[in-house]
């Protein structure tokens, strides 16, 4: 497991943030959550990039899918919205377990639109960007939810950055579509300073660099 904290992503889970502090105690980037569906936003959001950038954080943002919404409405609230903000990283789609009376509302999409609502998001997200985003999610999500299949007609799963959540020692086995990982969430109960209470914590299998939105 990591020992060294690069990146942290937060949302309004975590109140507000002290980002000299957290610049201070070495943290490099930080991804802000600036949507989920195809009309709410995050009400820390504007903060959070606004005061990451004035420590020189670099940040990024990310949307999470909600499955009962159109994905092409989504990638295009998610993108109008951030698109103000001098964000310098790819963006990220979050899919994953969306709960609902403590089930998760995937089980309700057939298999088949389950694969094409992820890859109708991405693609939107390169027709409007110009870039394909990271796709976050959790192996022990994916592989039941999106099985082997390696993308939706012209976009390819294993294209987009993968960033993995696996909350122990190792980062374990990966969805089919990828070979290797961008960025590892290896706790959901980190600390930070500036951060009070608990926050995600990531480590970073490529260069920072690389992760770079397009100018």
């Amino acid at each position: 497991m990591p020992t060294k904290v690069e990146m942290i992503d937060v949302s309004h889970w975590n109140g507000a943030i002290d980002f000299a502090k957290v610049s201070a105690a070495g943290v490099k980037a930080v991804y802000a959550k600036a949507t989920n569906g195809a009309f709410n936003t995050d009400n820390t959001f504007d903060a959070n990039i606004k005061n990451a950038l004035a420590q020189g954080l670099l940040v990024g943002a990310y949307h999470f899918l909600l499955s009962q919404q159109d994905p092409n409405a989504q990638a295009t609230h998610f993108i109008t919205f951030i698109e103000e903000y001098n964000l310098d990283l790819l963006p990220v789609v979050d899919i994953e377990w969306d709960m609902k009376a403590k089930r998760d509302q995937w089980q309700d999409v057939p298999a088949a639109a389950r694969v094409a609502m992820a890859g109708r998001f991405c693609e939107e997200v390169r027709t409007r960007t110009g870039q394909l985003p990271l796709i976050y999610t959790a192996t022990s999500w994916w592989r039941p939810m999106i099985g082997d299949v390696n993308g939706h007609k012209a976009v390819k799963f294993g294209d987009c950055p993968l960033w993995i959540a696996r909350y122990a020692k190792t980062v374990g086995g990966l969805p089919a579509a990828w070979s290797s990982y961008a960025i590892w969430q290896y706790s959901a109960t980190g600390r930070v300073s500036g951060i009070k209470g608990n926050v995600d914590l990531d480590s970073l299998n490529v260069p920072l660099e690389s992760l770079k939105a397009a100018g």
